[in-house]
């Protein structure tokens, strides 16, 4: 095997005989902000059913996703992103309209107690050469559609028949 010794972009920026400024959030410092909250899961809550947690502006560039909920008897969570109900953008409420149903986390278990857990890129969807883009560049959206998306949990796989638990989302990004 050969020694070989590699760099990321924003340090080959600062080296560069003309200094290549890195983007905010995108190589070079930023502030991280912090959104949370949570919603009380309603039981027979049926597959496809979503539970809009957050908003972050479309140029958030995303650094963590986090999950934590009581337990909820049974049933399985993606978390993903949506354009808002109320935005310009807005679609109706359905799992079949979501940007990406599945971005960060696909299928997470409800059934027992879900400590705080990292699933930034629990999906596979969300990789490391995606957290220092835009979210809408990451997503794959051709231009940045302004405003606001949302963060949501969509229950998937089956239904959560008992519920009533609370269910919460965290995410940290820089702008």
């Amino acid at each position: 095997m050969t020694v070989k010794h590699q760099q990321a972009t924003s340090i080959t920026n600062r080296q560069a005989v003309i200094t290549v400024p890195n983007p905010t959030g995108g190589g070079a410092q930023g502030y991280i902000k912090n959104v949370s909250d949570s919603v009380v899961v309603v039981a027979s809550s049926a597959v496809d059913s979503t539970l809009r947690i957050l908003r972050v502006p479309t140029n958030a560039k995303v650094k963590y996703v986090g999950i934590q909920s009581q337990a909820q008897t049974q049933g399985h969570t993606d978390v993903g992103v949506y354009y808002p109900v109320d935005g310009p953008t807005g679609k109706a409420d359905l799992a079949a309209n979501a940007i990406s149903q599945a971005f960060f986390a696909s299928s997470v278990a409800l059934a027992s107690a879900v400590q705080p857990t990292d699933i930034t890129n629990e999906s596979g969807t969300y990789t490391a050469d995606k957290v220092n883009l835009p979210l809408w560049q990451a997503l794959g959206i051709a231009s940045d559609p302004g405003g606001e998306f949302d963060i949501v949990a969509t229950i998937v796989t089956d239904d959560i028949s008992t519920g009533t638990g609370i269910l919460g989302l965290q995410v940290e990004f820089v702008e």
